[in-house]
């Protein structure tokens, strides 16, 4: 019971009581939006910020590539692969998610001793496409689910679809709306899966001193189409001549892990980003790791 408490619980939301299914959509793995409780997308850009706003990926760089590993307790991993490219106005992208845990016990009937051990695994290829159009960026993200669990598995197709408009009404105000995770499962254990649709809205604002101290701030309201329910998250980000930066963020409601943070260093074409996140003692903490190199 205590591993599949802390199964849920990656998912960050309390999804213990969740009417939808496929937790590993709602679960964080990049330390950017770890560390600032969802809310990087409306901070900077990454290819993990599909998961929140496909518009949300656009970069200057020619190709970017990012790699992603989270590790909680001892059984339990997961992990991201992604590259994108720019082409004048459009953007394209590719991204592979993985989540593992092991070390379950099987039961037949209540004993103290388990027949057996099983594991649980997630994947989750995303296709990403992006338009910028003046102040808009359009973003679409066509994915692949599989679910396995014990000896029964499952799969599906998911899109999510999200606008960002830069300079809201004024300089460094940024907005964002997103459509995220509409689409199918097949039956896992006889039973279909309905996916954690949700509707996003993001606003971040953005601004720097002569002393080249930059501030992002952001919030981001995730309504759960499904479960019927409201998220709200916040961030902050502190950054030094775009060198070093510590990351901040806040789940509201959220008493498995309302807090998490992070730091961030960059080295001309490459960056490594760290996230922490605190658990309850009895489940223990989580860390995150992250790499991007960039070709100019």
């Amino acid at each position: 019971m205590k591993r599949f408490t802390i199964l849920l619980l990656m998912t960050t939301i309390g999804a213990l009581f969740a009417e939808s299914g496929v937790f590993f959509l709602r679960t964080e793995v990049s330390p950017l939006n770890i560390s600032t409780a969802q809310t990087y997308y409306m901070m900077g850009n990454d290819i993990e910020n599909a998961n929140y706003n496909p518009a949300s990926i656009f970069h200057s760089e020619n190709i970017k590539t990012q790699i992603s590993y989270r590790k909680f307790q001892d059984e339990g991993q997961m992990g991201s692969f992604g590259i994108s490219k720019k082409m004048e106005k459009h953007m394209i992208g590719f991204k592979v998610s993985y989540m593992y845990m092991d070390n379950f016990e099987g039961r037949l009937v209540p004993s103290i001793d388990p027949l057996y051990e099983f594991d649980s695994r997630n994947f989750i290829t995303d296709l990403i496409y992006g338009y910028k159009f003046n102040m808009f960026k359009f973003g679409f993200a066509a994915k692949y689910i599989y679910e396995k669990i014990e000896f029964e598995d499952a799969g599906g197709f998911a899109f999510s679809t999200g606008i960002y408009m830069d300079n809201l009404l004024t300089d460094n105000l940024d907005f964002a709306f997103s459509l995220n995770n509409l689409g199918v499962m097949s039956k896992l254990n006889n039973e279909s899966s309905d996916l954690p649709t949700d509707i996003t809205l993001g606003l971040s604002y953005k601004f720097e001193t002569e002393m080249g101290i930059s501030t992002s701030v952001a919030i981001s309201e995730k309504y759960l189409l499904t479960d019927e329910e409201l998220e709200s998250y916040s961030g902050l980000e502190v950054g030094y001549q775009n060198k070093i930066f510590a990351r901040f963020g806040y789940r509201f409601n959220n008493e498995g892990i309302p807090f998490s943070a992070g730091l961030g260093f960059n080295f001309k074409n490459m960056s490594l980003n760290y996230s922490y996140s605190p658990f309850s003692d009895e489940i223990g903490d989580s860390h995150g790791l992250g790499f991007t190199y960039s070709f100019e």
